[in-house]
């Protein structure tokens, strides 16, 4: 295991690293993290202190493509709003060796023995490689971590999510977590200039009890996002009336944060019930480049569809899904942030969560929301509201 001192008490203010709008390509995202230029990947040595979140990640400082890692800084007070610093870290030589993946810790009583009295608690790092992609629920001792049961649970389901870290030294005790939105499959050829890849929001991470059937309930894990209130700039759309299918037209120089409740009445006596689906586009203003979400409810499945979004690859896999339990209301409850490039879907009160990517072509952006439903499914309650860039402090 390699030791890296890094001061995460000084913070250097290079004007060139800095994020400001002016620097900012108009096709950047709006709300999720994203370096001024070049290649970034995974988030890295999350640590809180001195009242401030420092999240370091990896980043090509010379290219926009894999490669030539170094461990690019960024830092917020409210996990909304971020600055961009000089990189914390970097190689010794074009050669090498490159900063790979790694954590960070306040080891303030030394607990882990690695360190002498010279070597300041907020100065030690640790670096490895790591994967994370499902987890298990249990207790852990210190040595031997028990399983409550068999179950393989799922993380996260869409393509856009990887190496997911949490922040250390959060002072509430809160798991603050954060993940590369991007795939390794298709990563280096995405159509995006200077900059290419972002992170996910920062969501808290809890457990909760939740129906995995109807007669069984199993601890789960509930995704959170930061809370985005700051960035509303606008309330499209609310409503808690019931909704026929229609459009609604948002602003584009920003994302879009909406809520919808969606429900199945299971009395339909049309033999076309058994499709009982809702579907939610996303469109550009002209309609020819989309994404689509929806709820299967005959299926139990809740998925996002990007095959209509622009720009491809024979990688770029276009559908996924997840099952999820309907519960005796027949109701399912979805949020959707949605970026320039970029969606991350809630579901069900937060217990199921997917990140997904997406490029429209020839500059279109989204601009629409178009919301059709089968017989007997009805849009209960829709809240659409319109956010500004994080980077307009």
């Amino acid at each position: 295991m390699d030791e890296i001192t890094i001061n995460v008490s000084e913070v250097r203010q290079e004007s060139h690293y800095l994020r400001t709008p002016t620097m900012r390509p108009l096709d950047h995202n709006y709300t999720t993290l994203v370096t001024s230029e070049n290649f970034m990947n995974d988030p890295n040595g999350l640590v809180y202190a001195n009242d401030v979140y420092h999240l370091y990640h990896q980043w090509n400082d010379k290219d926009n493509i894999p490669g030539y890692q170094n461990w690019g800084h960024a830092t917020s007070e409210d996990l909304v709003h971020w600055q961009l610093h000089p990189p914390a870290i970097t190689p010794d030589s074009d050669d090498g060796p490159f900063i790979i993946s790694g954590s960070a810790v306040i080891d303030e009583h030394n607990t882990s023995d690695l360190f002498n009295e010279s070597t300041t608690p907020s100065n030690r790092c640790y670096s490895r490689w790591w994967i994370r992609y499902y987890y298990f629920i249990g207790d852990f001792d210190g040595k031997t971590f028990t399983p409550i049961d068999t179950s393989i649970r799922e993380m996260v389901f869409g393509y856009d999510d990887y190496a997911g870290v949490t922040f250390n030294n959060v002072p509430d005790g809160r798991r603050l977590w954060i993940g590369w939105a991007s795939n390794w499959l298709y990563t280096g050829v995405v159509p995006t200039e200077p900059w290419r890849s972002s992170l996910t929001l920062v969501h808290e991470l809890s457990l909760t009890r939740a129906n995995i059937t109807d007669q069984h309930q199993s601890l789960t894990l509930r995704h959170k996002p930061v809370d985005l209130s700051s960035l509303i700039s606008d309330t499209v759309k609310e409503t808690n009336s019931p909704m026929k299918p229609d459009s609604i037209d948002f602003p584009t120089d920003g994302a879009v944060d909406m809520s919808i409740d969606v429900s199945f009445s299971s009395d339909t006596e049309s033999s076309e019930s058994s499709k009982s689906a809702s579907r939610i586009t996303i469109e550009s203003e002209d309609g020819v480049n989309s994404i689509e979400f929806g709820v299967q409810f005959a299926d139990h499945i809740v998925y996002i569809n990007r095959a209509n979004s622009g720009w491809s690859s024979p990688t770029f896999g276009c559908l996924d899904a997840t099952s999820s339990n309907i519960p005796n209301n027949n109701k399912v409850k979805l949020r959707a942030v949605i970026d320039r490039s970029q969606i991350e879907l809630f579901v069900q009160d937060r217990i199921h969560f997917a990140s997904m990517v997406f490029f429209f072509q020839e500059g279109r952006v989204p601009a629409r929301l178009r919301y059709e439903n089968d017989e007997g499914v009805m849009i209960d309650h829709l809240k659409l509201d319109a956010l500004k860039s994080i980077w307009e402090c």
